[in-house]
């Protein structure tokens, strides 16, 4: 992390709106979390060593820059705790730089910014705050109400509480990411176990009503009813499965082992084929896959992009299943015709709050967690998952693990 005192608002602004960078700040609920005592320990500390009235710690979103802590801001800001992001000076950290003025009323870019006045801010130190993903959230920044020629003891000793910021920052949105987890699996695990009553009390009366006759029409209208709850019931039953491994990125014991695709996969291509009466091309039979990764993982999320491309796909048109691998690298492509996905929908389709996936809605129809457990498959074996989809060419799920060891 190098110093500098020239500011790239270009690239600042790049990496301001970067999709992934706001999620993350979106996701970690950072904006408006309110203060907390470790972090006001530290910019208190920052105060008293560098000898300034200001200190702040500052989460930098695409539209606002909020105070998460602060020592030394005066009213009305201490109170509302945000500023609009055209004013923000932290923004101009985000390049991962140390941001080091002088004179900010000398840069071109900050001479007419009316915060600059406002907070009386004259030297400014700004210090990144860079999670392990590399992920920017903002600064933490230390203002000297006069020219201020920052010595290399300043910005050491700022750097050295930014890292232990960092740490509490991070441990806190390890710890919120758990607690919501906890939370989201226990009103699932309740809500599925509750609809799972249904299809079986409707399996019990069946099987009741079918001993209790002798007209063979009921009794095969009572398989067909029973056939179906069963249906049901094994969807649920998926959902709580899918949902629990749908959480494998975030597990760093993952157990990882070699295995043949091909011996899991063509059974279950052959059974799937007889049952649904369909066509699904494959190149199974070309060559052995060999894999390195979470086997049972790996094989619920290809056949979690085959059962989507069977219950969306049409049918009529045969489904097309790819593997190829090179020195590092395993992908599996799954192709279907019908109707195309829409560009709203691919935006989100991978996120566990998108079309179907609502804790309200796991077992109805929609996409489910299914795509989102494949998601998080790909992201557990530092790969992606991507789609493709338009109305003359299909829709073409493509999944991308690496398998090294």
């Amino acid at each position: 992390m190098k110093v500098v005192n020239e500011i790239d608002d270009i690239q600042c602004g790049t990496i301001l709106n970067d999709a992934d960078r706001v999620k993350y700040i979106e996701n970690a609920s950072l904006i408006g979390s309110g203060s907390e005592d470790a972090l006001d320990r530290l910019t208190f500390l920052a105060s008293k060593l560098l000898d300034v009235p200001l200190t702040i710690v500052s989460f930098v979103g695409d539209k606002s820059q909020y105070f998460k802590s602060f020592h030394g801001l005066p009213e009305p800001w201490c109170t509302e705790r945000e500023i609009p992001i055209d004013v923000s000076v932290c923004q101009y950290t985000l390049i991962g730089d140390i941001l080091s003025l002088n004179d900010v009323r000398e840069h071109p870019l900050l001479a007419n910014n009316p915060a600059v006045p406002a907070l009386n801010l004259v030297g400014y130190l700004g210090v990144p705050l860079l999670t392990k993903q590399g992920h920017n959230l903002g600064a933490f920044c230390a203002v000297s109400d006069q020219v201020r020629e920052w010595s290399a003891d300043d910005i050491e000793i700022l750097k050295t509480l930014t890292q232990s910021a960092m740490s509490e920052i991070e441990l806190n949105i390890a710890l919120e990411q758990q607690k919501k987890e906890k939370d989201d699996w226990e009103k699932t695990v309740s809500m599925l176990l509750h609809d799972l009553r249904g299809p079986l009390g409707t399996i019990k009366g069946w099987a009741e009503f079918s001993q209790s006759v002798d007209d063979k029409n009921l009794q095969e209208e009572a398989l067909r009813s029973i056939s179906k709850c069963s249906d049901d019931g094994i969807k649920i039953v998926d959902n709580i499965l899918n949902w629990k491994l749908s959480n494998l990125n975030n597990n760093k014991k993952l157990k990882k082992e070699n295995f043949v695709l091909n011996d899991y996969l063509s059974y279950y291509l052959k059974e799937v084929v007889k049952l649904k009466q369909i066509e699904i091309n494959h190149n199974l039979n070309e060559n052995q896959f060999n894999v390195f990764g979470h086997k049972d993982s790996i094989f619920r999320a290809i056949t979690n992009l085959i059962q989507n491309a069977i219950k969306y796909g049409d049918t009529s048109r045969p489904i097309t299943l790819k593997v190829h691998e090179d020195d590092s690298q395993l992908n599996v492509s799954v192709h279907n015709f019908g109707n195309p996905i829409s560009e709203e929908e691919i935006s989100n389709i991978f996120e566990f709050s998108s079309r179907g996936s609502s804790l309200a809605s796991l077992s109805s129809e929609g996409w489910g967690i299914g795509l989102h457990l494949v998601n998080s498959v790909a992201k557990a074996h530092n790969g992606k998952i991507s789609v493709k989809s338009d109305e003359q060419n299909g829709t073409e799920f493509e999944l991308r693990l690496s398998h090294n060891q």
